[in-house]
């Protein structure tokens, strides 16, 4: 699969979410493996990736608004991907029904390195892509080619920033 590592950093009156994503995509069978881009700014969002095919649907409806009309014929059991949102207004977990869902925690991470990635950003102390290294060296479906992107966070009308 994959592994994405986000995180929310407050310092200095701002607020900010740090995503990290590895590049490397494989085949059904894992036979095959190359690298893939894992990160979308698409508006004023960040989407990462993991998962199978479905993804690009996802991603798809996420540009235009459009479901796919394949989407109708939707078997979850063929299903099979996640995806982080980092947008000005939080962090958002996104699931293979298409359902948005708020994180609220300082720490998210998807992908078959994301137990790895979670405990090394949670209590090591890491940053996301450190933590994406991490799982690179003991997950198989993570390879050490690594991106990181930046959003800011948009302060709420009350003057505080969303999150916990």
């Amino acid at each position: 699969m994959t592994t994405v590592a986000a995180a929310i950093y407050r310092e200095g009156g701002g607020c900010r979410i740090v995503v990290a994503a590895d590049s490397k995509a494989s085949d059904d069978n894992g036979v095959l493996s190359f690298r893939t881009p894992k990160l979308h700014r698409i508006k004023s969002s960040v989407y990462a990736i993991a998962g199978n095919d479905w993804v690009d649907y996802f991603l798809e409806w996420r540009r235009t608004g459009n479901l796919p009309p394949r989407i109708i014929d939707l078997h979850e059991e063929e299903v099979d991907f996640a995806v982080i949102e980092a947008a000005p207004d939080g962090l958002w977990y996104w699931n293979r029904t298409f359902t948005r869902v708020k994180i609220n925690d300082d720490f998210f991470a998807i992908g078959s390195g994301e137990l790895v990635a979670m405990y090394a950003m949670k209590e090591l102390g890491m940053h996301p892509s450190d933590a994406v290294h991490a799982a690179a060296k003991v997950d198989s479906h993570t390879n050490d080619d690594v991106t990181v992107e930046v959003v800011v966070l948009k302060k709420r009308s009350r003057g505080d920033y969303p999150g916990p």
